[in-house]
C-alpha cells in the first residue's frame, strides 16, 4: 500500500481506498486516502506539496498514474513560474479544462495520446492581460520570441462572462483568465456582479465535472475541488458541478457541450442532466442567447468526432434538433419545377419515437431536381403520403437515419476499399445529414432573391460553415442525383455501347462530364446517392448510455451491389483525373490554326469540343500537332484559304 499514490481530500469522511477502473485491458489502480480537510491555503509555494481546497491527486511514486508533461509543456510552465518569482507575485497558476481532463484520461488508460489543445490557465489574484504583459516582458528580457497579446472581451449576453488574454509562448497557445464567482438577480441568469473567486467557486461554475479539475502549476498537483471530477472520469459519466438546470441556464451552449463530450468519450449522461437538457427553458435559451457561430462550432466538432451518431442521436432524443437544423422562415422553399412546398413541420419534443418501417421515408415519383425529369428518393419528413402515419417526424430524425446508413455503409460494405481522410469523412457526413433536402431550393433575400440549395441555408447561414465546404456539399448532392439517374439508365446504355461506337463515346462523355463537376469527390457522391435510395435507418432507443463501436448493418446488399457495379464500370472507363484535364491547345494556339474564328463565345465552344474529343479519343490527340490536324478537319471553314 505504501506504493499507492495519495488522494488528498477535504472530505471529512473519505473512503479508505478508491479504485480506478480503466477500460478493458487496462489494470485498475488504487489510491490511498489522506484527510486534509483542516488545510486550505489560497497560495501554495513550490516547496509545499499541499492542497488548496478540495481533492488533489499527486504522483508520488514513479509507477503511480500521474500527469506527464511534455518537454515543451515543462518549458512553458517553468517560464510562467519564473515570472511569478521574479515579481514576487502571490499568484497561483492553475491549468483548467480540457488539457487537465485529457491528461488524466491518458494517465488512466482512456486515451492513447494527447491531442493538441490550448492551455487554459486560471489566475487567482490578478487579471490575465496584466500577467500576460509581465510574461511578454520577461520573454523580451530573455531574448525569447514573443507575440502580441490578444484580449477577448467579456460578453455576458453571449455567456462570455470574463475577459480572456490569449498569447503564444514557446509554440503553445495559452489563455489566461481569472478564477471567478458570480452574483445573479432573481429573474435572470446574466450575472449582476462578477469578481475573482476561489478555486472552489470557479470549479462549481464550470460546465461539467470532468472539465472542473485543475493542475496546479505551482505545486505540480491535480486539484478536484468538486470532489466529483475524478469520480466521474472513473465512472465514465457526464454530469455538472451544480444542479444541471442552473449550469445550463448559466450558459445554454453547455447542453450541446455535454452531448459532445458524452459522444466523444462514449460516456454515459447523468439522468438529472438529461432531464435538464430536455427542459423547454434550455431549448428556448439556446435559441435566444447563443450565437449561431457557437452552435455551429459545436455541431462541427460532433460531426468530425469518432461517434457522430451518438451526438446527433442525443440531440434528437432530447428535442434539440430544431435548434441545430433551422428552416428558412418566411421564404419560399421549392423543387426545381418551382412547386412551393410547405414549411418544415414543428419538431416533436422526442424525435426518436415512431421510426419503424411503417413510417419509413417515403419515395416520391417524378421529383424534379436537376433536369426536371429525375426521380429522387428523399423527403425531409416521414409519412407525408402514408395514410397510416399519425405524426410527422422532424428533419433531425430523418437526417440522423441517413447518417446511420452512411456509417453502416463505411463499416460493412466499403471497409478496406475506400480509405477516407478525416476531411473526406467530415464532408461526407454533412452531405449525408443534409441529403433529405438535396432536391430543395429556397429564395435568398440576402442574395438578390436568388434561388439557392436549401442545404446551403442550413449549413452556411445557420451553422456558419465555411462557404467552400458548403459549396462542396451542395455539389456532392447535385452529383449524387445525376449518378442515381445514370444508374437507372446504365444497363441499357451499356448494352447499346457494346455494339455502337457513337453510343460508347456518348456514355464515356456523359460520365466524364459528371466527374469533371465533382472531381475526386465522385466516390463520396456515389455513396450519398446510395444512402438516399434507402429508407433512413432506425435510431437506437436511447444514446444516453453510450454506443457500440460497430454499427448494425442497415444497408441492403442488393442496392449496395448495384452501386458497386456502377463504381466498377466508371473505373473501367479510365477517367481518373479527367477533372483536371485541360485542352491540349490554348486559345491563342487555336487562333493561329483557325484565324477565321469569330470573336465571342465561339472560341470557347471550340476549346470545349477539343477537350471532349481528348476525353472520348485519348489515343487520337497525343500532341499539339495531332490536335491542330483535328481542328483543321473539324472546322474547315475557319482554316485560312
Amino acid at each position: 500500500e505504501s506504493c499507492l499514490p495519495y488522494l488528498v481530500t477535504s472530505d471529512p469522511a473519505p473512503p479508505a481506498k478508491l479504485v480506478w477502473r480503466g477500460r478493458p485491458g487496462v489494470a485498475s489502480r488504487s489510491v490511498r486516502i489522506l484527510n486534509m480537510s483542516s488545510r486550505a491555503t489560497p497560495y501554495a509555494p513550490q516547496s509545499e506539496k499541499s492542497a488548496a481546497e478540495g481533492a488533489v491527486l499527486s504522483h508520488i511514486q514513479p509507477e503511480a498514474p500521474k500527469i506527464a508533461l511534455s518537454e515543451a509543456e515543462t518549458k512553458v510552465f517553468d517560464a510562467l513560474l519564473q515570472v511569478v518569482r521574479a515579481h514576487d507575485l502571490k499568484l497561483t497558476l492553475r491549468v483548467a479544462g480540457g488539457w487537465v481532463r485529457d491528461k488524466m484520461l491518458i494517465a488512466f488508460g482512456e486515451l492513447d495520446q494527447m491531442r493538441k489543445v490550448d492551455i487554459d490557465i486560471a489566475l487567482d489574484t490578478m487579471l490575465g492581460r496584466e500577467f500576460a504583459e509581465l510574461v511578454n516582458a520577461w520573454l523580451e528580457e530573455k531574448h525569447e520570441e514573443h507575440h502580441t497579446i490578444g484580449v477577448i472581451q467579456r460578453n455576458p449576453e453571449q455567456s462570455k462572462h470574463l475577459e480572456t488574454a490569449r498569447m503564444m509562448i514557446f509554440g503553445h497557445w495559452i489563455d489566461l483568465v481569472n478564477l471567478r464567482t458570480e452574483e445573479y438577480a432573481t429573474d435572470s441568469r446574466i450575472p449582476t456582479g462578477i469578481k475573482i473567486g476561489t478555486p472552489l467557486e470557479d470549479a462549481l461554475r464550470r460546465d461539467l465535472t470532468i472539465n472542473a479539475c485543475f493542475y496546479n502549476i505551482n505545486t505540480g498537483l491535480l486539484e478536484d475541488f468538486t470532489n466529483r471530477g475524478l469520480r466521474d472520469l472513473r465512472l465514465r459519466v457526464v454530469s455538472t458541478p451544480l444542479p444541471p438546470l442552473t449550469t445550463l441556464l448559466d450558459d445554454p451552449l453547455r447542453a450541446l457541450r455535454a452531448i459532445r463530450f458524452a459522444s466523444r468519450f462514449n460516456f454515459r449522461v447523468d439522468d438529472a442532466l438529461l432531464r435538464a437538457i430536455a427542459d423547454p427553458r434550455v431549448r428556448q435559451a439556446l435559441h435566444n442567447k447563443v450565437s449561431r457561430e457557437r452552435i455551429g462550432s459545436e455541431v462541427g466538432l460532433m460531426v468530425a468526432s469518432e461517434r457522430p451518431i451518438q451526438a446527433l442521436g442525443l440531440i434528437c432524443e432530447l428535442g434539440l434538433d430544431d435548434v441545430v437544423w433551422s428552416w428558412p422562415r418566411h421564404r419560399r422553399v421549392f423543387r426545381a419545377e418551382q412547386q412551393v412546398v410547405e414549411q418544415q413541420p414543428q419538431a416533436a419534443s422526442s424525435a426518436l419515437k415512431k421510426r419503424s418501417a411503417n413510417t419509413a421515408l417515403v419515395c416520391e415519383e417524378e421529383v424534379c431536381s436537376v433536369d426536371c425529369d429525375e426521380r429522387d428518393g428523399m423527403r425531409w419528413y416521414e409519412g407525408h403520403n402514408a395514410e397510416s402515419s399519425e405524426e410527422k417526424t422532424s428533419f433531425g430524425a430523418v437526417s440522423l437515419g441517413c447518417l446511420i446508413n452512411l456509417d453502416s455503409l463505411f463499416h460493412h460494405h466499403f471497409d478496406g476499399r475506400l480509405s477516407h481522410t478525416e476531411e473526406e469523412t467530415r464532408i461526407a457526413r454533412f452531405a449525408a445529414l443534409t441529403a433529405p433536402v438535396a432536391p430543395l431550393r429556397f429564395v435568398s433575400d440576402k442574395k438578390g432573391n436568388r434561388e439557392l440549395p436549401l442545404a446551403k441555408f442550413m449549413l452556411q447561414e445557420e451553422l456558419r460553415m465555411r462557404a467552400k465546404d458548403v459549396d462542396l456539399v451542395c455539389q456532392i448532392h447535385a452529383t449524387s442525383i445525376e449518378l442515381k439517374t445514370l444508374l437507372r439508365e446504365y444497363d441499357g446504355l451499356a448494352r447499346e455501347a457494346a455494339t455502337n461506337t457513337d453510343a460508347a463515346d456518348a456514355l464515356r462523355l456523359r460520365v466524364a462530364r459528371i466527374l469533371r463537376k465533382i472531381g475526386a469527390w465522385w466516390k463520396i457522391a456515389l455513396q450519398i446517392a446510395l444512402i438516399t435510395e434507402l429508407s433512413p435507418a432506425a435510431a437506437a432507443r436511447t444514446y444516453s448510455q453510450g454506443v457500440s463501436v460497430i454499427p448494425d448493418n442497415c444497408c441492403s446488399s442488393v442496392v449496395v451491389e448495384r452501386y458497386r457495379a456502377l463504381e466498377h464500370a466508371i473505373n473501367c472507363l479510365n477517367l481518373d483525373g479527367v477533372w483536371s484535364l485541360s485542352p491540349i491547345l490554348n486559345g491563342n494556339e487555336v487562333r493561329q490554326v483557325l484565324p477565321r474564328v469569330p470573336k465571342g463565345p465561339v472560341l470557347g465552344d471550340i476549346l470545349q469540343q477539343l477537350l471532349e474529343h481528348q476525353i472520348v479519343r485519348p489515343d487520337h490527340l497525343v500532341d499539339k500537332s495531332s490536335a491542330e490536324a483535328w481542328l483543321c478537319r473539324t472546322f474547315p471553314d475557319m482554316v485560312p484559304l
